[in-house]
């Protein structure tokens, strides 16, 4: 019984720190020491899965040992699934930028001037403003900026990396 408990607990354990560990990527953490500990987070659950895992072996506990050895995985699973899910939000906050794009567009070959603020595109060449698709917990809005002849917008990613479209609405992202 006492087995099982422990079985279950670490199981419970592994879930948690992988669901935290994807939230934390895709967050929008643009601060060094969040992204230093999110990396040091990883590394030691992984190393605590290889040195417990290797105790277990020495104690001839099999089934810990492959427990152990699995939370390893924790880290590596929980990147890969971010990944992932990175890629979506960033194709979905894409589509909805070309949306304003194309509002824009639509203001400025109608005006011949882009709007001073992204609110002036409302309703007549867009419904709403939609926020970028970026973070789980928090919501991300589009920066806009009008220039003489030409607009910015951009939006954070996330761990630091900013994101914007050119003249000529390419996307360019630093890191």
């Amino acid at each position: 019984m006492v087995r099982n408990l422990n079985f279950v607990m670490i199981c419970a354990l592994a879930l948690a720190l992988y669901v935290i560990l994807i939230i934390w990527r895709l967050e929008s953490f643009s601060f060094f020491l969040p992204l230093m500990l999110r990396g040091l987070v990883s590394i030691l659950i992984f190393v605590a899965g290889l040195v417990l895992g290797f105790k277990m072996l020495a104690k001839r506990e099999f089934p810990g040992t492959i427990i152990c050895f699995l939370f390893c995985l924790v880290p590596i699973a929980a990147t890969m699934t971010s990944e992932r899910l990175f890629n979506k939000k960033m194709d979905e906050t894409l589509l909805r930028a070309n949306l304003i794009i194309t509002a824009l567009n639509k203001h400025y070959s109608n005006n011949m001037n882009y709007p001073m603020i992204l609110e002036e595109l409302v309703p007549k060449y867009i419904s709403s403003i939609p926020p970028t698709a970026m973070g789980i917990i928090s919501t991300h809005q589009f920066n806009y900026e009008k220039e003489s002849l030409e607009f910015r917008l951009s939006f954070e990613a996330t761990d630091g990396i900013h994101c914007k479209f050119t003249p000529n609405n390419d996307l360019l992202c630093d890191d």
